[in-house]
């Protein structure tokens, strides 16, 4: 039985819809609460607990979108979610934080937070969804500077892109990641601000010409292989095969 956007007093039933045996009335329940935005927000906690226990990976994107066209009154069930639930819901939580407007400083908090998962492919999404947050997450850089640790070759290199996209606010932090780190964390803060070197920060070079004195043959290497131009440089360079 399909429902009607129309009013708050479709919420309740629809709320209840969201547990139905039926996942196709679960799914439509959810989308049509998230198309009535916020009007809808006395079903935010039963969209949490969907969000949170539905196996079905389409269900939970919806219960999160929904969530989030609720604006910032959803983020504290979306940060539960990021922080309690199960890889996959993790996984759809973190997408979704992002897209609240206005960008507010608790929702840089929960991505820069979530650089710390243990799933890698939710640090890949928290990083790539703090650049799109532009400026107002500036105050998550040193999050992912730290986060440049990471054992995984995919994740690091996700994260140095991510920082390579802030520019030039995110070369004194790798500087001193460059200068400061183990020989692992040198090298690929050497392979972030290669790609600002790259993009005519002159900022970066000044510091990757510095570390060509590194005691460590492999972090030189990569700083060398960073001060190359663009089409001297292997695309394999920098993975850790």
């Amino acid at each position: 039985m399909p429902w009607s956007p129309s009013g708050a007093e479709a919420v309740p039933a629809l709320a209840l819809a969201l547990f139905d045996p039926s996942r196709v009335r679960r799914l439509n329940a959810a989308q049509t609460l998230k198309d009535m935005g916020p009007k809808a927000s006395s079903s935010l906690s039963d969209l949490r607990a969907c969000l949170l226990r539905d196996p079905d990976l389409e269900v939970k994107e919806s219960c999160a979108w929904a969530l989030s066209s609720m604006g910032r009154q959803a983020i504290p069930a979306l940060r539960w979610a990021l922080r309690r639930g199960d890889v996959d819901t993790r996984r759809t939580a973190v997408g979704w934080l992002e897209c609240i407007r206005p960008v507010r400083p608790v929702v840089v908090r929960a991505l820069s937070q979530a650089l710390r998962d243990s799933d890698g492919e939710v640090k890949r999404r928290a990083a790539d969804n703090l650049v799109a947050l532009g400026a107002p997450a500036f105050s998550a850089i040193p999050s992912l500077v730290a986060a440049l640790r990471d054992h995984e070759p995919k994740t690091w290199r996700s994260i140095a892109f991510a920082l390579c996209r802030f520019g030039p606010r995110a070369v004194s932090p790798l500087a001193r990641a460059l200068g400061r780190g183990n020989a692992a964390v040198r090298r690929r803060a050497a392979f972030a601000l290669g790609c600002s070197a790259r993009a005519q920060s002159q900022a970066a070079r000044r510091v990757l010409e510095r570390a060509r004195r590194d005691p460590n043959q492999s972090v030189r290497r990569e700083v060398e292989t960073a001060l190359l131009p663009p089409v001297h440089r292997d695309p394999l360079d920098g993975l850790d095969l």
